[in-house]
């Protein structure tokens, strides 16, 4: 079976929505963001392992490392983005902290 550009694509899309849902809710739920980013990168992460792996017991279905590769990344693409949003909108809603010009 060949590797094919948009197969890759979607299974990082997917997991990009999985990581990125999953980082948000926990950072709502109260958790600071490097534990939402740790339970985010290893939860996700390792579901995206074994749904790739779940696929050797499905006849006609075969585990590519690529797929795995797709899934992992597409979980720390969709955790990162709302962190570094967040650090984007708080440093540029921060008032500068140069004195006022005297005259």
């Amino acid at each position: 079976m060949g590797i094919t550009f948009i197969d890759k694509l979607a299974h990082v899309l997917e997991y990009l929505v999985l990581g990125f849902l999953t980082f948000t809710a926990l950072v709502r739920s109260g958790n600071k963001n490097s534990i939402s980013l740790g339970v985010t990168f290893i939860a996700a992460g390792v579901f995206g392992i074994l749904d790739e792996l779940h696929q050797f017991l499905i006849p006609g279905r075969t585990v590519e490392l690529l797929d795995i590769v797709s899934n992992v990344s597409g979980v720390v693409i969709g955790a990162t983005i709302p962190l570094l949003f967040r650090r984007w909108i708080l440093r540029t809603s921060t008032p500068s902290l140069q004195p006022p010009d005297s005259k």
